[in-house]
């Protein structure tokens, strides 16, 4: 692919009708088949994510690779409808994108059959536990209140990076259990999750959260991606909370991260709940949301609990 040329010449830069979804999946694979060719395996991928949104991609990996990016096609068809980009147009991204991430840095897929070999590797992701039952039915996890711990291992290194749900033939294969994998997991997430508090304003905009007059954190991650997990890093509330000498609210903006309020006699959890609910169905896609439920950080007891 070093050497694939993606400036090819676009074929019809004109479409008079636009192609429904799964239309334009199809036709995206088949350009993608004739242009890549018997070098190439290019195939349709349905994939499961968080909360069991479901979402159409295409692989591509070379016939030698055990590797094959998936990239989705959800975005790029809103482009293809709403931006007035063709279906060529809409190839050259999928190519490009293709040729940026189809190295995955040093992943070393027979190492990965070792539990050694990935333990410092293995971090958390908090889900919604209902909302994914389907997924939990097939790889060790714990619950955490309302939610659900889950294993990824992360892969590759700096831009290049992604991760593997571990599931239960993999825990399987390691000869290991769950408890391992949590132990693993928890001496691991400040070198990976990274989780960091800052100011709200530093994140999102504090006008979609309303109480302007209430300081407001956000515990996420530098990546931004996952970043509640890290709510499951030891000590980070706690200091946070001893240096004010408060209790803490813990909003779950979604499972990208929380947002942290001083609790105060005055606040209404009622309508806190409100208000994440609300947030949670006109700002937060499917794919992102964690839960409706405000949570409460007792410094006291160092213990977090669900708002009754």
């Amino acid at each position: 692919m070093d050497n694939f040329k993606i400036d090819f010449e676009v074929r019809n830069t004109s479409e008079s009708e636009k192609m429904e979804f799964g239309v334009f999946c199809d036709r995206v694979v088949e350009e993608l088949k004739d242009i890549c060719g018997p070098e190439f395996r290019v195939k349709k991928a349905e994939v499961m994510k968080n909360n069991s949104v479901k979402l159409c991609g295409v692989s591509i990996s070379e016939v030698e690779s055990k590797i094959a990016p998936t990239i989705y096609l959800e975005s790029l068809y809103k482009e293809y409808m709403e931006d007035d980009k063709n279906l060529q147009e809409v190839v050259n991204s999928i190519l490009k994108a293709y040729s940026s991430h189809r190295d995955p840095g040093k992943f070393d897929i027979e190492g990965f059959l070792s539990f050694e070999s990935v333990r410092k590797k293995i971090g958390v992701r908090l889900v919604n536990k209902v909302r994914n039952a389907k997924l939990l039915s097939g790889v060790p996890h714990r619950d955490f209140l309302d939610l659900a711990v889950i294993y990824v291992v992360f892969v590759g290194e700096k831009e290049s990076f992604g991760s593997v749900t571990v599931k239960n033939e993999h825990m399987k294969a390691w000869g290991v259990g769950e408890e391992e994998l949590y132990t693993a997991a928890m001496e691991n997430i400040k070198d990976l999750i990274k989780p960091e508090i800052c100011g709200i304003t530093d994140i999102i905009d504090k006008d979609i959260m309303g109480y302007d007059a209430l300081p407001m954190y956000v515990l996420t991650n530098r990546s931004g991606s996952y970043g509640a997990a890290g709510i499951l890093a030891p000590d980070i509330l706690r200091k946070f909370a001893e240096e004010r000498a408060v209790d803490l609210i813990l909003l779950p903006s979604s499972v990208h991260e929380f947002i942290i309020l001083p609790e105060t006699e005055e606040m209404d959890i009622n309508e806190l709940r409100r208000m994440v609910s609300s947030i949670n169905r006109s700002v937060v896609y499917d794919e992102d949301y964690l839960s409706d439920e405000v949570y409460r950080y007792d410094l006291k007891k160092n213990e977090i609990s669900v708002m009754g």
